[in-house]
């Protein structure tokens, strides 16, 4: 008989088995889409200067690509990549909701291990956790920033295939969980990344505040005015990383938003006041035939009840973040008409659960909220409106209206 934690690590392995076309596609997407132009350039050499504004991205007026334009003119690609941002969170925050009907969502996208380090190593080495090995967030239990680095995977990865290629790459925000701890140096960068913006200052990074970012291998200091906060701070470098990057060009800002503390900036404070987890059929209810670790679990109580709404109203206007950083980035493509040429995706790292089947707070598990995570592809030549549930199929054209649904959660699945 299995123990608990084998049965445990072997459900996680079956659900990732089930959806490894998924993988690849953000994994090998970008690679698909450049290699046709990678001969145009030489390869990308270091990004120059720090100019960090920290001025607050605004509302912006964007132009949508026209379906006139074939998604085989994508040269770039624009990879915004939230911290721990389920689809319940996603569709309460109108501005993100809004972007389902600008391009194609992929509802029924399944990450390979709904916890962050194991989830973003799959990202960058599209493979199955159990084949990457990074198990987990931290190097005691075969994870993190200690395990990536001890098996050379910075070496061979995403960042390193496309800089091969000529294509130049940014990351800005965060990285691999546990980083830089075990690298030569403080202000590491990690091979393939031409220009590289990410916080050391390990869990503190969450609060949004009083953090520590390697600035394309210079360390600076950030502290607690509001022009501080991280994400702005991010968002505004990757805007101007846009502004100077020539075509070819890969940039992937990860931010840390909504993840807990879920930090809210000062202008989205008063947001979502009167929201609350969603009631689905699953919130506070016992399923049928549940594994052993949740069957028997107690109800949750009022008080516990007032948390999660708490908690989850503060995700929400954390997420607003996210909207922002969306707006920011796809503003300043249009400024300099990269907009027409470029792949912006919108997905998370991880899901997240509050309430539902007995449970509290969370993440970890194989149930939807979770494990299927919002993924939503924007830009010229991409079908807007769309919605296809297939996991791993890509649409080559229309397809019938009766095939594009809801996500399943809408339908109160609770498997």
């Amino acid at each position: 008989m299995p123990s608990l934690q084998q049965s445990g690590r072997l459900w996680r392995d079956i659900v990732a088995a089930i959806v490894v076309v998924t993988i690849l596609i953000l994994a090998t997407l970008a690679w698909v889409l450049l290699g046709s132009t990678a001969d145009q350039l030489p390869l990308g050499a270091p990004g120059q200067g720090t100019g960090i504004s920290t001025s607050a991205p605004g509302p912006h007026t964007i132009r949508q690509p026209t379906r006139a334009n074939s998604a085989s003119g994508i040269k770039n690609v624009v990879l915004l990549l939230a911290d721990g941002l389920d689809w319940a969170a996603f569709n309460q925050v109108p501005r993100l909701a809004a972007l389902k009907a600008q391009g194609t969502t992929l509802s029924d996208f399944v990450v390979t291990d709904s916890l962050c380090c194991p989830s973003r190593t799959s990202l960058l080495r599209s493979q199955f956790v159990h084949n990457h090995q990074v198990l987990s967030n931290v190097a005691k239990t075969g994870g993190g920033w200690a395990t990536f680095y001890a098996r050379n995977l910075q070496q061979d990865c995403l960042p390193t295939w496309l800089h091969n290629a000529g294509i130049r790459t940014s990351l800005i925000g965060k990285y691999i969980n546990g980083y830089p701890k075990t690298a030569p140096t403080t202000t590491y960068i990690p091979p393939g990344w031409d220009y590289f913006m990410s916080s050391t200052s390990g869990v503190q990074a969450y609060q949004g505040y009083n953090y520590t970012l390697n600035v394309n291998g210079q360390s600076r200091d950030f502290g607690a005015q509001p022009t501080d906060f991280m994400n702005d701070v991010l968002t505004n470098e990757a805007v101007q990383q846009l502004a100077s990057s020539d075509a070819p060009f890969f940039l992937e800002l990860a931010t840390y938003n909504p993840h807990t503390p879920a930090p809210v900036a000062t202008r989205n404070q008063a947001t979502h006041q009167s929201d609350s987890v969603p009631r689905t059929p699953a919130f506070n209810t016992a399923g049928t035939n549940e594994v052993r670790w949740l069957a028997g679990h107690p109800v949750n109580m009022p008080a516990q009840v007032d948390h999660f709404d708490a908690l989850w109203r503060r995700r929400l206007a954390s997420a607003e973040s996210v909207a922002g950083s969306y707006d920011a980035l796809v503003a300043q493509l249009h400024a300099t008409g990269r907009d027409q040429d470029t792949l912006t995706i919108v997905t998370s790292d991880n899901g997240y659960h509050a309430g539902v089947r007995l449970l509290s707070t969370g993440k970890n598990t194989a149930f939807h909220e979770d494990s299927v995570v919002p993924a939503v592809f924007i830009g010229p030549g991409i079908d807007q409106g769309r919605a296809y549930p297939s996991m791993g199929r890509w649409p080559r054209s229309h397809a019938p209206a009766h095939e594009s649904r809801s996500h399943p959660l809408a339908h109160g699945h609770t498997d």
